[in-house]
């Protein structure tokens, strides 16, 4: 007994090495981390500045003025009730009036009646009165009754049918014939040519400006002389 105690504690301790001693795998086992970091990235982003500016209120600014003294007030109230204001309306007006009218009434007259005197008297006299009786009365009604109805019937007859058989026609075609072109052969080519353009180009142009000179006239030999004068001097 005391062997098999000692032999199973002996295994135990042997096991425990066993599990803790490092092996070769644990020596050479290495761990990795994924170490993640966030950078701030730049982006184009709107930035809206508030800008106060002097913005005119207008104010009122009230003036004296002269109030006569009582003065009235209108004072309105508001009712939250319908209010029926009974306003007269033109209405006709009925009035009596007595008018004479005449009624004529029978008056009984006396006359004379001769006696005896004709007295007619009625009497009922029976007549015939024609009634409708009903009476039966015997009506002819057609029964149907089964009779012999000729049926014709049509027989297939053979008839004749065209039949259109496809027959080989010869149409005569216009057949291309050679043309003998020179080589090479002339060809006519439009070649643009300068030519002179007239250009109209404005210039000054000085013209005479012509001024009167007053010239004195005493008699007629010096008015001769001076029209002579200015004539020399200007020249047209």
């Amino acid at each position: 007994m005391f062997i098999l105690w000692f032999s199973a504690y002996v295994v135990a301790v042997t096991a425990f090495k066993f599990e803790h001693e490092p092996t070769h795998s644990h020596h050479h086992h290495v761990r990795t981390d994924i170490i993640t970091k966030e950078e701030p990235v730049p982006y184009p982003f709107e930035v809206i500045k508030h800008v106060p500016y002097p913005v005119k209120v207008p104010v009122d600014r009230p003036v004296p003025y002269h109030v006569d003294k009582p003065y009235p007030v209108k004072v309105e109230k508001e009712v939250h009730v319908p209010v029926h204001v009974h306003v007269p309306q033109p209405y006709p007006v009925y009035k009596e009036v007595k008018v004479p009218v005449k009624v004529t009434e029978e008056r009984p007259v006396p006359y004379h009646v001769s006696k005896p005197y004709l007295v007619t008297v009625e009497k009922k006299v029976p007549y015939p009165v024609e009634k409708e009786v009903p009476v039966p009365v015997k009506q002819y009604v057609e029964v149907p009754k089964p009779y012999h109805v000729p049926v014709v019937v049509e027989k297939k007859v053979p008839y004749y049918v065209e039949n259109k058989v496809p027959v080989h026609v010869q149409v005569p075609v216009e057949k291309p014939y050679p043309v003998e072109v020179p080589k090479p052969y002339p060809v006519t080519v439009e070649k643009k040519v300068p030519y002179f353009v007239e250009k109209k180009v404005p210039y000054p142009v000085k013209v005479p400006e012509y001024v009167k000179v007053p010239v004195p006239v005493h008699s007629e030999h010096s008015s001769s002389s001076g029209l002579s004068f200015g004539l020399e001097h200007h020249h047209f």
